[in-house]
């Protein structure tokens, strides 16, 4: 589909700004600094007068291919498009055996969608309302409300780049292990399969992805695990 220009919009702690913008024909730069991260969201997506606009975080560079690439599978079915990244930060070894080998796939309702470096198609969710309070999770709820219309969210092999370090995940792990219960909402049995899936996936991430991607979900999920624990004792103490 031929697009002309869109808005983007950028949701930082900071006014930092991602990389490759200049890539991009916008129509609108959209910078919100607002808290949660939920209002935030809600807030840029207010602001959006173009038919589809961008979601891209701070961390992320956008390459000269970027915008061609994610317009391309616009179609009337396809209400949401993800770019998957390339992560620099882990060393070479951790970087290219996590993010390598991914293909296209449409993502299931119940999965989480991503806004890292996404189009969006706004009518679809122009009326979007966040949860209260929505520290987390947000982009799960945005690609939820958007499939719930009957719109597919994608994602696609790109050559979008992410800066995150060990640090970096293991903050984000905690983050999000804190969140979960508050965000996602999940019954006890849900909430336990969720702890035994944390556990589990490292030992079958061997043989599906080899060694070097077991050690970095076990790494990854042991934070998210300590930010479950942590949301379960704030909650205890309330």
């Amino acid at each position: 589909m031929n697009i002309e220009k869109i808005d983007v919009c950028i949701v930082t702690k900071n006014n930092k700004l991602p990389k490759g913008l200049e890539h991009i024909p916008i129509n609108n730069l959209i910078v919100e600094t607002s808290k949660p991260i939920g209002l935030a969201r809600y807030r840029a997506i207010k602001k959006v007068r173009t038919k589809y606009f961008a979601f891209i975080d701070d961390d992320i560079e956008i390459s000269k291919n970027w915008f061609r690439i994610l317009t391309s599978f616009i179609d009337t079915d396809v209400g949401c498009i993800w770019g998957w990244v390339n992560n620099r930060g882990l060393g070479n070894i951790f970087d290219e055996c996590i993010f390598s080998n991914q293909q296209y796939r449409a993502i299931n309702i119940d999965e989480r969608w991503n806004t890292s470096n996404s189009i969006i198609k706004t009518e679809l969710i122009i009326d979007w309302i966040p949860t209260e309070k929505l520290t987390c999770f947000e982009d799960w709820e945005i690609g939820k409300h958007i499939m719930s219309k009957g719109y597919k969210a994608i994602f696609i092999p790109c050559d979008t780049i992410h800066y995150k370090n060990w640090m970096g995940v293991a903050s984000s792990a905690l983050w999000a292990g804190r969140e979960y219960h508050q965000c996602r909402k999940p019954t006890r049995i849900e909430y336990i399969k969720q702890y035994i899936k944390l556990i589990l996936m490292p030992f079958k991430a061997v043989f599906n992805r080899g060694i070097f991607y077991s050690i970095f979900v076990a790494y990854r999920n042991t934070f998210y695990l300590i930010g479950m624990i942590q949301g379960d004792c704030r909650r205890l103490i309330k």
